[in-house]
Protein backbone atom coordinates (compact mmCIF):
# COMPACT_ATOMS: atom_id res chain seq x y z
CA UNK A 1 0.00 0.00 0.00
CA UNK A 2 2.70 2.27 0.69
CA UNK A 3 4.56 1.66 -2.29
CA UNK A 4 1.45 2.09 -4.38
CA UNK A 5 0.71 5.63 -2.28
CA UNK A 6 4.38 6.77 -2.99
CA UNK A 7 4.32 5.83 -6.48
CA UNK A 8 0.80 7.71 -6.89
CA UNK A 9 2.91 10.43 -5.28
CA UNK A 10 5.81 10.48 -7.65
CA UNK A 11 3.38 9.75 -10.66
CA UNK A 12 1.27 13.16 -9.36
CA UNK A 13 4.60 14.93 -8.68
CA UNK A 14 6.07 14.03 -11.97
CA UNK A 15 2.49 14.70 -13.79
CA UNK A 16 2.23 18.32 -11.98
CA UNK A 17 6.27 18.64 -13.29
CA UNK A 18 5.32 17.27 -16.77
CA UNK A 19 2.36 19.80 -17.12
CA UNK A 20 4.30 22.97 -15.59
CA UNK A 21 7.10 21.99 -18.06
CA UNK A 22 4.81 21.49 -21.01
CA UNK A 23 3.00 24.95 -20.01
CA UNK A 24 6.04 26.73 -19.71
CA UNK A 25 6.91 25.29 -23.52
CA UNK A 26 3.69 26.20 -24.63
CA UNK A 27 3.91 29.74 -23.14
CA UNK A 28 7.29 30.44 -24.67
CA UNK A 29 7.08 28.63 -27.91
CA UNK A 30 3.46 30.43 -28.67
CA UNK A 31 4.72 33.88 -27.04
CA UNK A 32 7.56 34.14 -29.34
CA UNK A 33 5.85 32.90 -32.32
CA UNK A 34 2.94 35.48 -31.77
CA UNK A 35 4.80 38.15 -31.20
CA UNK A 36 7.66 37.99 -34.16
CA UNK A 37 4.47 37.53 -36.33
CA UNK A 38 3.15 40.81 -34.99
CA UNK A 39 6.46 42.70 -35.14
CA UNK A 40 6.89 41.42 -38.92
CA UNK A 41 3.39 42.40 -39.73
CA UNK A 42 3.76 46.22 -38.25
CA UNK A 43 6.91 46.37 -39.92
CA UNK A 44 5.78 45.35 -42.59
CA UNK A 45 2.94 47.62 -41.97
CA UNK A 46 4.82 50.49 -40.99
CA UNK A 47 7.28 50.17 -43.88
CA UNK A 48 4.23 50.13 -46.54
CA UNK A 49 2.26 53.02 -45.12
CA UNK A 50 5.28 55.35 -45.13
CA UNK A 51 6.55 54.43 -49.09
CA UNK A 52 2.74 55.16 -50.03
CA UNK A 53 3.39 58.89 -48.19
CA UNK A 54 6.85 59.39 -49.97
CA UNK A 55 5.29 58.24 -53.39
CA UNK A 56 2.54 60.62 -52.67
CA UNK A 57 4.76 63.20 -52.03
CA UNK A 58 6.81 62.29 -55.01
CA UNK A 59 3.88 62.61 -57.20
CA UNK A 60 3.55 66.28 -55.78
CA UNK A 61 6.93 66.80 -56.43
CA UNK A 62 6.29 66.16 -60.49
CA UNK A 63 3.00 68.40 -60.18
CA UNK A 64 5.22 71.10 -58.96
CA UNK A 65 8.19 70.96 -61.45
CA UNK A 66 5.23 70.61 -64.66
CA UNK A 67 3.68 73.77 -63.15
CA UNK A 68 7.23 75.62 -62.80
CA UNK A 69 8.01 75.17 -66.33
CA UNK A 70 4.91 76.37 -67.53
CA UNK A 71 5.30 78.45 -70.32
CA UNK A 72 2.62 81.04 -69.13
CA UNK A 73 3.79 80.73 -65.30
CA UNK A 74 7.46 80.97 -66.82
CA UNK A 75 6.85 84.19 -68.79
CA UNK A 76 7.71 87.51 -67.45
CA UNK A 77 4.92 89.29 -69.93
CA UNK A 78 2.02 87.31 -68.09
CA UNK A 79 -0.39 88.86 -66.48
CA UNK A 80 -1.35 88.33 -62.95
CA UNK A 81 -4.90 87.48 -64.10
CA UNK A 82 -3.31 85.19 -66.66
CA UNK A 83 -1.55 83.41 -63.98
CA UNK A 84 -4.02 83.01 -62.20
CA UNK A 85 -6.31 81.45 -65.06
CA UNK A 86 -3.29 78.80 -65.42
CA UNK A 87 -3.38 78.21 -61.56
CA UNK A 88 -6.81 77.35 -61.32
CA UNK A 89 -6.44 74.84 -64.65
CA UNK A 90 -3.56 73.25 -62.37
CA UNK A 91 -5.84 73.14 -59.78
CA UNK A 92 -8.55 71.55 -61.39
CA UNK A 93 -6.16 68.93 -63.13
CA UNK A 94 -4.68 67.30 -59.57
CA UNK A 95 -7.52 68.10 -57.44
CA UNK A 96 -5.22 68.12 -54.51
CA UNK A 97 -4.49 70.72 -53.72
CA UNK A 98 -6.45 73.34 -52.15
CA UNK A 99 -4.89 76.80 -53.58
CA UNK A 100 -1.68 77.27 -56.16
CA UNK A 101 0.04 81.31 -55.81
CA UNK A 102 2.70 83.32 -57.51
CA UNK A 103 4.68 85.11 -55.13
CA UNK A 104 7.63 87.37 -56.63
CA UNK A 105 10.73 87.00 -55.39
CA UNK A 106 10.28 89.66 -52.07
CA UNK A 107 7.21 87.44 -50.87
CA UNK A 108 4.21 89.47 -52.79
CA UNK A 109 1.51 86.98 -53.48
CA UNK A 110 0.46 88.18 -57.24
CA UNK A 111 -1.34 85.48 -58.07
CA UNK A 112 -3.50 83.05 -56.07
CA UNK A 113 -6.16 80.44 -56.83
CA UNK A 114 -8.61 81.81 -54.05
CA UNK A 115 -8.21 85.34 -55.07
CA UNK A 116 -7.22 85.78 -51.20
CA UNK A 117 -4.32 88.31 -49.86
CA UNK A 118 -3.28 89.69 -53.38
CA UNK A 119 -0.33 92.26 -53.25
CA UNK A 120 0.54 90.86 -49.15
CA UNK A 121 3.85 89.61 -48.34
CA UNK A 122 3.46 86.01 -46.84
CA UNK A 123 4.77 85.40 -43.36
CA UNK A 124 3.83 81.75 -42.87
CA UNK A 125 6.58 79.63 -44.78
CA UNK A 126 9.83 79.13 -43.25
CA UNK A 127 11.07 77.35 -45.82
CA UNK A 128 11.81 80.63 -48.38
CA UNK A 129 15.46 81.19 -47.98
CA UNK A 130 15.66 77.55 -49.19
CA UNK A 131 13.68 78.05 -52.03
CA UNK A 132 15.63 80.75 -52.78
CA UNK A 133 18.61 79.05 -53.30
CA UNK A 134 17.18 76.71 -55.88
CA UNK A 135 16.06 73.99 -53.78
CA UNK A 136 12.53 71.94 -54.05
CA UNK A 137 10.35 72.25 -50.85
CA UNK A 138 8.27 69.23 -50.65
CA UNK A 139 6.12 69.32 -47.42
CA UNK A 140 9.30 70.49 -45.66
CA UNK A 141 6.68 72.97 -43.93
CA UNK A 142 3.86 72.33 -42.20
CA UNK A 143 1.40 74.93 -40.52
CA UNK A 144 -1.79 76.81 -40.32
CA UNK A 145 -2.60 77.97 -43.59
CA UNK A 146 -3.72 81.95 -42.45
CA UNK A 147 -5.68 82.30 -45.58
CA UNK A 148 -7.11 79.13 -45.61
CA UNK A 149 -7.43 78.58 -41.26
CA UNK A 150 -6.95 74.83 -41.87
CA UNK A 151 -3.31 72.73 -41.29
CA UNK A 152 -1.70 72.20 -44.58
CA UNK A 153 1.46 70.88 -46.47
CA UNK A 154 3.70 73.35 -48.46
CA UNK A 155 5.12 72.37 -51.44
CA UNK A 156 7.20 75.45 -53.59
CA UNK A 157 9.57 75.78 -55.87
CA UNK A 158 11.42 78.65 -58.00
CA UNK A 159 10.24 80.15 -61.14
CA UNK A 160 12.70 80.58 -63.76
CA UNK A 161 11.94 82.49 -67.21
CA UNK A 162 13.57 81.80 -70.73
CA UNK A 163 16.99 82.88 -70.05
CA UNK A 164 16.78 80.88 -66.88
CA UNK A 165 16.99 83.72 -64.53
CA UNK A 166 14.64 83.30 -61.55
CA UNK A 167 11.60 85.80 -60.76
CA UNK A 168 9.00 84.35 -58.98
CA UNK A 169 7.78 81.06 -56.29
CA UNK A 170 4.99 78.98 -57.32
CA UNK A 171 3.53 77.40 -53.56
CA UNK A 172 0.69 74.90 -53.50
CA UNK A 173 -0.83 74.01 -50.39
CA UNK A 174 -2.37 70.43 -49.76
CA UNK A 175 -4.20 69.98 -46.91
CA UNK A 176 -3.48 67.40 -43.95
CA UNK A 177 -6.62 65.05 -45.05
CA UNK A 178 -4.94 63.85 -47.87
CA UNK A 179 -2.59 62.16 -45.56
CA UNK A 180 -5.19 61.38 -43.30
CA UNK A 181 -6.83 59.14 -45.97
CA UNK A 182 -3.64 56.92 -45.94
CA UNK A 183 -3.14 56.17 -42.38
CA UNK A 184 -6.48 56.15 -41.19
CA UNK A 185 -6.58 52.46 -43.69
CA UNK A 186 -3.81 51.22 -41.19
CA UNK A 187 -4.49 48.16 -39.32
CA UNK A 188 -3.80 44.59 -38.79
CA UNK A 189 -7.20 42.99 -38.83
CA UNK A 190 -10.67 44.86 -38.20
CA UNK A 191 -10.82 43.45 -34.59
CA UNK A 192 -7.94 45.26 -32.81
CA UNK A 193 -8.26 47.97 -35.54
CA UNK A 194 -9.10 50.25 -32.41
CA UNK A 195 -6.31 49.32 -30.20
CA UNK A 196 -3.62 50.51 -32.41
CA UNK A 197 -2.26 54.02 -31.53
CA UNK A 198 -0.52 55.60 -34.35
CA UNK A 199 1.64 58.55 -34.62
CA UNK A 200 3.41 60.65 -37.57
CA UNK A 201 6.22 63.19 -36.72
CA UNK A 202 8.10 65.36 -38.35
CA UNK A 203 12.15 65.16 -37.84
CA UNK A 204 11.95 67.56 -34.79
CA UNK A 205 9.33 65.00 -33.09
CA UNK A 206 6.46 67.23 -33.55
CA UNK A 207 3.20 64.79 -34.33
CA UNK A 208 1.75 65.76 -37.41
CA UNK A 209 -0.96 63.09 -37.22
CA UNK A 210 -2.15 60.78 -34.46
CA UNK A 211 -5.61 58.79 -33.99
CA UNK A 212 -6.10 59.46 -30.18
CA UNK A 213 -4.16 62.80 -29.73
CA UNK A 214 -5.98 65.10 -32.19
CA UNK A 215 -5.58 68.27 -30.24
CA UNK A 216 -1.77 67.85 -30.24
CA UNK A 217 -1.25 67.70 -33.89
CA UNK A 218 1.06 70.80 -34.86
CA UNK A 219 1.46 71.48 -31.14
CA UNK A 220 2.53 68.39 -29.01
CA UNK A 221 5.35 66.05 -29.43
CA UNK A 222 4.71 62.07 -28.40
CA UNK A 223 5.76 60.73 -24.82
CA UNK A 224 7.66 57.95 -27.20
CA UNK A 225 9.78 60.28 -29.26
CA UNK A 226 12.55 60.12 -26.80
CA UNK A 227 12.78 56.07 -27.04
CA UNK A 228 12.94 56.44 -31.16
CA UNK A 229 15.00 59.71 -31.41
CA UNK A 230 18.41 58.63 -31.15
CA UNK A 231 18.06 55.02 -33.64
CA UNK A 232 17.90 57.45 -36.92
CA UNK A 233 20.52 54.85 -38.27
CA UNK A 234 18.02 52.42 -38.33
CA UNK A 235 15.36 52.66 -41.35
CA UNK A 236 12.57 50.32 -39.24
CA UNK A 237 12.90 48.76 -35.43
CA UNK A 238 11.26 47.78 -32.53
CA UNK A 239 11.09 48.53 -29.14
CA UNK A 240 9.92 45.67 -27.32
CA UNK A 241 7.72 45.58 -23.65
CA UNK A 242 7.35 49.61 -24.17
CA UNK A 243 5.80 51.60 -21.59
CA UNK A 244 5.30 55.02 -20.54
CA UNK A 245 3.47 57.07 -18.20
CA UNK A 246 -0.32 56.42 -18.22
CA UNK A 247 0.08 53.54 -20.89
CA UNK A 248 -0.28 50.16 -21.23
CA UNK A 249 2.78 47.80 -21.61
CA UNK A 250 2.94 47.66 -25.68
CA UNK A 251 5.20 46.70 -28.63
CA UNK A 252 5.76 49.79 -30.55
CA UNK A 253 7.85 49.59 -34.12
CA UNK A 254 8.85 52.84 -35.69
CA UNK A 255 9.92 53.60 -39.46
CA UNK A 256 12.04 56.61 -40.62
CA UNK A 257 11.51 57.73 -43.84
CA UNK A 258 13.65 57.27 -46.71
CA UNK A 259 12.20 59.20 -49.54
CA UNK A 260 11.15 57.95 -53.22
CA UNK A 261 13.51 58.36 -56.34
CA UNK A 262 14.38 61.79 -56.40
CA UNK A 263 12.52 62.41 -53.54
CA UNK A 264 14.87 62.54 -50.62
CA UNK A 265 12.06 62.91 -47.65
CA UNK A 266 11.60 65.15 -44.75
CA UNK A 267 12.90 63.36 -41.73
CA UNK A 268 9.49 61.78 -40.69
CA UNK A 269 8.92 59.00 -38.87
CA UNK A 270 6.32 56.95 -38.12
CA UNK A 271 5.45 55.05 -34.92
CA UNK A 272 2.71 52.04 -34.29
CA UNK A 273 1.92 50.47 -31.27
CA UNK A 274 0.15 47.32 -30.36
CA UNK A 275 -0.61 46.11 -26.61
CA UNK A 276 0.46 43.35 -25.46
CA UNK A 277 -2.63 42.14 -24.20
CA UNK A 278 -3.69 42.02 -27.82
CA UNK A 279 -0.84 40.54 -29.16
CA UNK A 280 -1.11 37.52 -26.60
CA UNK A 281 -4.26 36.86 -26.63
CA UNK A 282 -4.54 33.37 -27.64
CA UNK A 283 -2.08 32.70 -25.28
CA UNK A 284 -3.99 34.37 -22.73
CA UNK A 285 -6.88 32.67 -23.29
CA UNK A 286 -5.11 29.34 -23.60
CA UNK A 287 -3.71 29.82 -20.09
CA UNK A 288 -6.99 30.09 -18.66
CA UNK A 289 -8.14 26.97 -20.27
CA UNK A 290 -5.19 25.49 -18.43
CA UNK A 291 -6.21 25.81 -15.09
CA UNK A 292 -9.05 23.55 -15.99
CA UNK A 293 -6.86 20.73 -17.23
CA UNK A 294 -4.50 20.72 -13.86
CA UNK A 295 -6.96 20.51 -11.09
CA UNK A 296 -9.05 17.69 -12.45
CA UNK A 297 -5.66 16.00 -13.37
CA UNK A 298 -4.74 16.09 -9.48
CA UNK A 299 -7.66 14.69 -8.39
CA UNK A 300 -7.76 11.48 -11.02
CA UNK A 301 -4.07 11.00 -10.38
CA UNK A 302 -4.56 10.28 -7.04
CA UNK A 303 -7.02 7.44 -7.21
CA UNK A 304 -5.70 6.42 -10.54
CA UNK A 305 -1.92 8.32 -11.53
CA UNK A 306 -0.54 5.49 -13.14
CA UNK A 307 -3.61 5.23 -15.53
CA UNK A 308 -3.85 8.82 -16.02
CA UNK A 309 -0.24 9.89 -16.46
CA UNK A 310 -0.62 6.97 -19.94
CA UNK A 311 -4.17 8.61 -20.83
CA UNK A 312 -2.88 12.03 -20.54
CA UNK A 313 0.74 11.48 -21.91
CA UNK A 314 -0.64 10.59 -25.61
CA UNK A 315 -2.31 13.81 -25.81
CA UNK A 316 -0.11 16.39 -24.23
CA UNK A 317 2.22 14.98 -26.70
CA UNK A 318 0.16 15.80 -29.68
CA UNK A 319 -0.37 18.76 -28.23
CA UNK A 320 2.71 19.81 -27.77
CA UNK A 321 4.32 18.94 -31.50
CA UNK A 322 1.50 20.35 -32.21
CA UNK A 323 2.31 24.10 -30.95
CA UNK A 324 6.13 23.23 -32.13
CA UNK A 325 4.67 22.91 -35.78
CA UNK A 326 3.01 26.02 -35.09
CA UNK A 327 6.07 27.59 -33.83
CA UNK A 328 7.57 26.74 -37.48
CA UNK A 329 4.96 28.35 -39.15
CA UNK A 330 2.82 25.23 -40.18
CA UNK A 331 -0.73 26.98 -39.95
CA UNK A 332 -2.32 23.89 -41.52
CA UNK A 333 -1.16 21.97 -37.98
CA UNK A 334 -4.38 20.37 -35.95
CA UNK A 335 -4.89 18.35 -33.24
CA UNK A 336 -7.27 15.76 -33.08
CA UNK A 337 -8.11 15.02 -29.17
CA UNK A 338 -11.76 13.16 -29.14
CA UNK A 339 -12.12 13.16 -25.42
CA UNK A 340 -14.34 14.88 -23.60
CA UNK A 341 -12.83 16.72 -20.69
CA UNK A 342 -10.75 19.78 -20.55
CA UNK A 343 -7.83 18.02 -22.53
CA UNK A 344 -10.67 18.10 -25.96
CA UNK A 345 -11.48 21.63 -24.87
CA UNK A 346 -7.82 22.28 -24.92
CA UNK A 347 -7.84 20.79 -28.53
CA UNK A 348 -10.72 22.73 -29.51
CA UNK A 349 -8.56 26.13 -28.06
CA UNK A 350 -5.49 25.40 -29.84
CA UNK A 351 -7.03 24.49 -33.25
CA UNK A 352 -9.52 27.58 -33.05
CA UNK A 353 -6.37 29.96 -32.45
CA UNK A 354 -4.41 28.43 -35.09
CA UNK A 355 -7.63 29.02 -37.64
CA UNK A 356 -7.66 32.77 -36.46
CA UNK A 357 -3.79 32.67 -37.41
CA UNK A 358 -4.12 31.21 -40.24
CA UNK A 359 -7.27 33.51 -41.51
CA UNK A 360 -5.46 36.66 -39.96
CA UNK A 361 -2.44 35.65 -42.29
CA UNK A 362 -4.01 34.88 -45.35
CA UNK A 363 -6.29 38.17 -45.38
CA UNK A 364 -3.03 40.41 -45.18
CA UNK A 365 -1.97 38.09 -48.06
CA UNK A 366 -5.30 38.95 -50.08
CA UNK A 367 -5.08 42.45 -49.52
CA UNK A 368 -1.53 42.97 -50.64
CA UNK A 369 -2.45 40.84 -53.86
CA UNK A 370 -5.64 43.08 -54.14
CA UNK A 371 -2.99 46.19 -53.93
CA UNK A 372 -0.63 44.75 -55.95
CA UNK A 373 -3.44 43.33 -58.98
CA UNK A 374 -4.84 47.29 -58.84
CA UNK A 375 -1.76 48.60 -59.36
CA UNK A 376 -1.36 46.81 -62.51
CA UNK A 377 -4.42 47.39 -63.86
CA UNK A 378 -3.93 51.44 -62.97
CA UNK A 379 -0.41 50.71 -64.64
CA UNK A 380 -2.15 49.29 -67.97
CA UNK A 381 -4.93 52.03 -68.25
CA UNK A 382 -2.16 54.96 -67.99
CA UNK A 383 -0.20 53.21 -70.36
CA UNK A 384 -3.46 52.78 -73.22
CA UNK A 385 -4.12 56.53 -72.46
CA UNK A 386 -1.09 57.51 -73.64
CA UNK A 387 0.35 55.05 -75.98
CA UNK A 388 -0.89 53.27 -78.99
CA UNK A 389 -2.06 49.63 -78.91
CA UNK A 390 -0.26 47.89 -81.53
CA UNK A 391 3.40 49.40 -81.64
CA UNK A 392 3.28 50.64 -77.92
CA UNK A 393 4.45 54.22 -79.42
CA UNK A 394 3.37 57.12 -77.68
CA UNK A 395 -0.13 58.56 -79.18
CA UNK A 396 -0.87 62.06 -79.99
CA UNK A 397 -1.67 63.25 -76.55
CA UNK A 398 1.52 61.76 -75.25
CA UNK A 399 4.25 63.47 -77.93
CA UNK A 400 1.63 67.09 -77.50
CA UNK A 401 3.20 66.84 -73.76
CA UNK A 402 6.75 65.57 -74.70
CA UNK A 403 6.85 68.59 -77.09
CA UNK A 404 6.20 70.73 -74.55
CA UNK A 405 8.28 69.72 -72.62
CA UNK A 406 10.90 70.26 -75.39
CA UNK A 407 9.48 73.63 -76.41
CA UNK A 408 10.45 74.48 -72.93
CA UNK A 409 14.10 73.06 -73.38
CA UNK A 410 14.56 74.63 -76.41
CA UNK A 411 13.29 77.94 -75.55
CA UNK A 412 15.73 77.84 -72.27
CA UNK A 413 18.96 76.81 -74.44
CA UNK A 414 17.72 78.72 -76.65
CA UNK A 415 17.92 75.46 -79.44
CA UNK A 416 15.62 74.63 -82.03
CA UNK A 417 12.69 71.64 -82.77
CA UNK A 418 11.98 69.46 -85.19
CA UNK A 419 8.91 67.59 -86.58
CA UNK A 420 9.45 64.97 -88.97
CA UNK A 421 5.97 63.85 -90.37
CA UNK A 422 6.61 60.40 -91.99
CA UNK A 423 4.83 57.56 -93.49
CA UNK A 424 5.67 54.32 -95.54
CA UNK A 425 5.15 54.43 -99.45
CA UNK A 426 3.43 51.90 -100.93
CA UNK A 427 1.95 50.81 -96.95
CA UNK A 428 -1.65 50.25 -98.62
CA UNK A 429 -0.57 47.83 -101.33
CA UNK A 430 1.35 45.62 -98.66
CA UNK A 431 -2.54 45.55 -96.80
CA UNK A 432 -4.62 44.95 -100.44
CA UNK A 433 -2.27 41.95 -101.18
CA UNK A 434 -0.58 40.33 -98.33
CA UNK A 435 -3.34 41.44 -95.85
CA UNK A 436 -4.17 43.42 -92.68
CA UNK A 437 -2.45 40.82 -90.18
CA UNK A 438 1.16 41.49 -92.49
CA UNK A 439 0.33 44.96 -92.33
CA UNK A 440 0.27 45.31 -88.75
CA UNK A 441 3.58 43.26 -88.47
CA UNK A 442 5.26 45.95 -90.84
CA UNK A 443 4.40 48.53 -88.37
CA UNK A 444 5.57 46.95 -85.41
CA UNK A 445 8.61 46.32 -87.36
CA UNK A 446 9.00 49.74 -89.01
CA UNK A 447 7.83 51.48 -85.13
CA UNK A 448 11.14 49.44 -84.15
CA UNK A 449 13.40 50.61 -86.33
CA UNK A 450 12.55 53.90 -85.97
CA UNK A 451 13.20 53.70 -82.68
CA UNK A 452 16.31 52.01 -82.92
CA UNK A 453 17.58 55.54 -85.33
CA UNK A 454 16.84 57.97 -82.37
CA UNK A 455 18.56 59.31 -79.42
CA UNK A 456 17.05 58.06 -76.49
CA UNK A 457 15.50 61.72 -75.86
CA UNK A 458 13.93 62.22 -78.91
CA UNK A 459 10.52 60.65 -79.49
CA UNK A 460 8.50 58.42 -82.08
CA UNK A 461 4.93 58.79 -82.19
CA UNK A 462 2.08 57.01 -84.14
CA UNK A 463 -0.41 58.93 -85.12
CA UNK A 464 -2.55 56.55 -86.87
CA UNK A 465 -2.61 54.46 -89.91
CA UNK A 466 0.80 54.20 -91.60
CA UNK A 467 1.72 57.89 -90.33
CA UNK A 468 4.67 58.33 -87.69
CA UNK A 469 5.98 61.32 -85.89
CA UNK A 470 9.57 62.01 -84.94
CA UNK A 471 10.09 64.78 -82.26
CA UNK A 472 13.61 65.81 -82.11
CA UNK A 473 15.28 67.86 -79.15
CA UNK A 474 17.77 70.31 -78.91
CA UNK A 475 18.67 70.82 -82.35
CA UNK A 476 20.96 72.96 -83.38
CA UNK A 477 20.45 74.37 -86.90
CA UNK A 478 18.61 72.41 -89.94
CA UNK A 479 21.62 70.58 -91.07
CA UNK A 480 20.77 68.16 -87.52
CA UNK A 481 17.60 67.58 -88.66
CA UNK A 482 18.79 67.00 -92.44
CA UNK A 483 20.79 64.17 -91.12
CA UNK A 484 18.34 62.04 -89.39
CA UNK A 485 15.98 62.63 -92.59
CA UNK A 486 19.00 60.80 -94.37
CA UNK A 487 19.26 58.25 -92.20
CA UNK A 488 15.98 57.54 -91.44
CA UNK A 489 15.62 57.33 -95.60
CA UNK A 490 18.29 54.92 -95.62
CA UNK A 491 17.59 52.68 -92.84
CA UNK A 492 13.88 51.85 -94.42
CA UNK A 493 15.84 51.23 -97.94
CA UNK A 494 16.68 47.83 -96.23
CA UNK A 495 13.81 45.03 -96.63
CA UNK A 496 11.67 43.70 -93.88
CA UNK A 497 11.27 40.19 -93.38
CA UNK A 498 7.32 39.64 -92.59
CA UNK A 499 6.36 35.86 -92.05
CA UNK A 500 9.04 34.67 -94.84
CA UNK A 501 8.23 37.79 -97.17
CA UNK A 502 10.36 40.25 -98.45
CA UNK A 503 9.54 43.23 -98.33
CA UNK A 504 11.27 46.54 -99.97
CA UNK A 505 9.27 50.07 -98.40
CA UNK A 506 10.34 52.88 -98.28
CA UNK A 507 9.06 56.43 -96.52
CA UNK A 508 8.07 60.17 -97.69
CA UNK A 509 8.97 62.80 -94.71
CA UNK A 510 8.23 66.22 -94.25
CA UNK A 511 10.53 67.91 -92.20
CA UNK A 512 9.08 71.34 -90.04
CA UNK A 513 11.29 73.41 -87.49
CA UNK A 514 10.47 75.88 -84.44
CA UNK A 515 10.31 78.13 -85.16
CA UNK A 516 11.29 78.98 -88.24
CA UNK A 517 7.71 76.50 -89.31
CA UNK A 518 5.23 77.10 -86.84
CA UNK A 519 5.64 78.49 -83.11
CA UNK A 520 3.36 75.53 -81.46
CA UNK A 521 2.65 71.88 -81.82
CA UNK A 522 -0.54 72.21 -84.16
CA UNK A 523 1.54 74.65 -86.70
CA UNK A 524 4.60 71.97 -86.78
CA UNK A 525 2.29 69.13 -87.61
CA UNK A 526 0.43 70.97 -90.08
CA UNK A 527 3.06 72.25 -92.17
CA UNK A 528 5.15 68.81 -91.98
CA UNK A 529 2.00 66.95 -92.94
CA UNK A 530 1.97 69.48 -96.01
CA UNK A 531 5.77 68.93 -96.85
CA UNK A 532 5.20 65.16 -96.76
CA UNK A 533 2.76 65.00 -99.50
CA UNK A 534 5.40 67.45 -101.14
CA UNK A 535 7.90 65.04 -101.05
CA UNK A 536 5.15 62.23 -102.24
CA UNK A 537 4.46 63.90 -104.93
CA UNK A 538 8.13 65.24 -106.13
CA UNK A 539 8.57 60.92 -106.37
CA UNK A 540 8.95 59.19 -102.71
CA UNK A 541 11.51 57.77 -101.06
CA UNK A 542 13.07 61.31 -99.94
CA UNK A 543 12.57 64.35 -97.21
CA UNK A 544 11.18 67.82 -97.51
CA UNK A 545 11.84 71.00 -95.90
CA UNK A 546 10.10 73.89 -95.86
CA UNK A 547 12.61 75.09 -98.22
CA UNK A 548 11.44 74.71 -101.76
CA UNK A 549 15.26 73.67 -102.39
CA UNK A 550 15.64 71.22 -99.85
CA UNK A 551 14.04 68.20 -101.44
CA UNK A 552 15.84 65.15 -101.75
Amino acid sequence: MKFILKLASIMIVLALLAALVILCITWTSNAKTLSALTEVRLQEMASNTMDKIDRVLFERMGDLMVIATDSIITSRESSPQQITERLITYRNIYKTYTSLSFFDLNRVRIADTSGMSLGKQDSVFKEWDMVLQGRLSIASDVAISKTLGLPVFFFATLVKDKNNQPFGVIMTRMPLDKLYEILGNVSITSAIEQDIRIDLVNRDGLLIYSNYNHKGILIEKPPDWEAVKNRSGEKIGTVEHHMHEGAEDSLMVFCHEQGYLDFMGNGWTLMIHVPNRIVLAPLIELRSSWIFVILPSIILAIILALFLSIRLSKPLTELRDAVAEVGKGNLDTRVKIRSRDEIGDLGDYFNKMVENLKRTTTSIDNLEREITERKKAEGKLRLLATHDVLTGLPNRALLYDRFDIALANAQRKNKKVAIMSLDLDGFKTVNDTLGHDVGDKLLVNAAGRLTSMLRKVDTVARMGGDEFVLLLWEVSKKDDAIKVAQKTLEGFRQPFIIDEKKLNITVSIGVAIYPEDGKDIKDLLKNSDELLYRAKESGRDRYQLGDDNDNF
